[in-house]
């Protein structure tokens, strides 16, 4: 169906994304965007190689670059999951001026250029 057709293209898309920096020598950064709204956003990060150093993420708005933060805020919602950094992995960034409905806010590794999320506020 449409549905598994759709979530094998994005694991196909993400096994690629991790070979290619693998391929490259860069390490691949586990993550996600846990929640956005017009006046913040906040998430997760961590290398895959289970550095005890936090991610560098860069906080995009419209294509644009609005900030950059380290994960290194406490996540107890995931520590069940046995997170490396015994659970600092998360981040949170308050927008300077609310964002308007519609905006894109996207946000990247630098040192890889890996994209960890894209979301639409709602």
């Amino acid at each position: 169906n449409e549905e598994d057709i759709r979530l094998y293209k994005r694991a196909a898309r993400l096994f690629e994304q991790r070979q290619a920096l693998f391929d490259n020598g860069k390490r691949y950064v586990h993550g996600a965007i846990q929640q956005v709204s017009a006046k913040s956003i906040s998430g997760w990060a961590w290398h895959a190689d289970d550095s005890a150093a936090p991610v560098v993420l860069d906080i995009y708005v419209a294509g644009k670059k609005i900030d950059t933060v380290e994960s290194k805020d406490l996540r107890p919602g995931l520590l069940r999951l046995g997170l490396p950094r015994s659970g600092y992995v998360g981040f949170h960034v308050n927008f300077a001026k609310p964002l308007q409905k519609g905006s894109v806010v996207e946000v990247f590794v630098p040192e890889t250029g890996q994209l960890l999320g894209k979301k639409r506020i709602q």
